[in-house]
């Protein structure tokens, strides 16, 4: 038995890992946002099984939590997270509500990496995307419009 003890975040990972075939392969290989985002953690806890497969003790402490839940089965329905995908996906118009009542405010969808900005508001990165295009396209507007001809 290896000395490394799991955080109860990446026991959570690992579990969300283990209901995947390939999900250690995923984990260790797809983009950290892609991961982040598919299995709705935080890419810090990302990072961090990462770092534990990056070593042997660490490695094999992964496997081994693998190994374990996916020997006890499914969550019941009692203790299952919420599913991956949201009833209803975050349109462009809701990201830019929400992120003028944010903190980080609209600077933040239009300068901080697309993937981060998905991270944070739980929306697609496609969303982000167009979000930053509608929002170029109103700035253009705002530059290119003439002064009134008593101005």
């Amino acid at each position: 038995m290896s000395g490394i003890i799991l955080s109860p975040e990446l026991r959570e990972l690992i579990g969300r890992v283990a209901e995947y075939p390939h999900g250690l392969g995923f984990l260790n290989q797809a983009d950290l946002e892609t991961v982040a985002v598919t299995l709705e953690v935080h890419p810090f806890v990302v990072a961090e099984a990462r770092r534990l497969l990056a070593t042997r003790e660490g490695r094999a402490a992964v496997i081994a939590e693998v190994g374990r839940q996916r020997a006890a089965g499914p969550p019941s329905e009692t203790t299952a997270r919420a599913p991956a995908t949201p009833a209803r996906p975050m349109g462009v118009k809701e990201l830019l509500r929400r992120a003028q009542g944010h903190p980080l405010g609209l600077s933040f969808v239009t300068g901080a990496p697309f993937e981060t900005v998905a991270v944070t508001f739980r929306a697609h990165p496609f969303v982000v995307l167009q979000a930053r295009t509608l929002l170029e396209r109103r700035e253009e507007r705002k530059g290119n419009r003439r002064p009134a001809s008593g101005d």
